[in-house]
């Protein structure tokens, strides 16, 4: 069993599962992240902030590359329908239980170390799936 990193503050590790909708499409579809809290509160903040950091990022690009003229003409690209499980890991092999994806790309990036450290409001997504 390899635990986690210690990412420092006593903050620990957390798995969201949500199912969101994927509004071009009208298709819902399941999603596994890694967000980091003190506590399981902090780490749906952390995942929202997170969301809505992606999404002004989209929109900013979209804004710059001329696909929108303002921000009035910007749709996300997916909604969040509801958490469906929040679960606090502490070894690789919890991570593996929850999406395989998930761990391969938190290992793949040595954890994003950098970035939950620069900003805990960070959430990385693994898979995509199908509803349940």
């Amino acid at each position: 069993m390899r635990t986690l990193p210690e990412l420092g503050d006593h903050r620990k590790w957390w798995v969201v599962e949500s199912l969101n909708l994927n509004l071009e499409a009208n298709e819902k579809f399941r999603l596994f992240e890694a967000v980091i809290g003190h506590d399981e509160d902090e780490a749906i903040l952390h995942k929202f902030r997170s969301d809505g950091q992606l999404n002004q990022a989209l929109m900013n690009n979209a804004l710059r590359n001329g696909k929108i003229e303002s921000e009035a003409q910007w749709a996300p690209v997916s909604e969040l329908v509801k958490i469906l499980a929040v679960g606090r890991v502490a070894c690789e092999e919890e991570i593996q239980a929850h999406d395989p994806v998930l761990l391969e790309m938190l290992v793949e990036h040595e954890f994003f170390l950098e970035d939950f450290i620069r900003e805990p409001a960070t959430a990385i997504g693994g898979g995509v799936y199908d509803p349940q």
